[in-house]
C-alpha cells in the first residue's frame, strides 16, 4: 500500500541495489551520488512533516517521523566518509592511474609469501 509518491521512491531505491561500478571512478561517483541523495531526501522528509505539523497532526506520528530525518542525514555523511575513506585507501592507485604511471599487473607480485 502507498502513494504514487512513495512508489515511485521505492521504484527509485531499487535501481540502488543495481549499481555496479566498473571503475574506481564509478564507485567514487556512486559514494558521492549516494551521500547528496540520501540529504536530498532527508530535506525533503523535512518539508512534509512541516506540512503534516502546519496541518496540526499530533507530535506523536510526527515525532518519529523527524527522527527519521536525522537518521537519512546521519546515512549522508556515513556515505561521504565512505567516499573519504575509500580515496584515502587507495590515494596511490588513484594518484599513479591519473598521473598515467605504470602499475604492475602480474598476479601475486607484492605478495611477500610467493616471494
Amino acid at each position: 500500500m502507498g502513494t504514487q509518491e512513495t512508489t515511485a521512491l521505492s521504484r527509485a531505491a531499487r535501481v540502488v541495489g543495481e549499481m555496479d561500478p566498473a571503475t574506481a571512478w564509478d564507485l567514487d561517483a556512486q559514494l558521492a551520488g549516494m551521500a547528496t541523495a540520501v540529504l536530498a531526501l532527508a530535506e525533503n522528509v523535512g518539508q512534509w512533516v512541516e506540512r503534516l505539523d502546519a496541518m496540526r497532526l499530533d507530535p506523536r506520528v510526527t515525532g518519529p517521523t523527524a527522527d527519521a530525518i536525522a537518521q537519512l542525514a546521519e546515512a549522508s555523511g556515513t556515505f561521504s566518509r565512505s567516499r573519504l575513506v575509500f580515496r584515502r585507501l587507495y590515494a596511490a592507485q588513484f594518484e599513479a592511474a591519473e598521473t598515467a604511471v605504470r602499475q604492475v599487473r602480474r598476479q601475486d607480485f607484492w605478495d611477500q609469501k610467493a616471494a
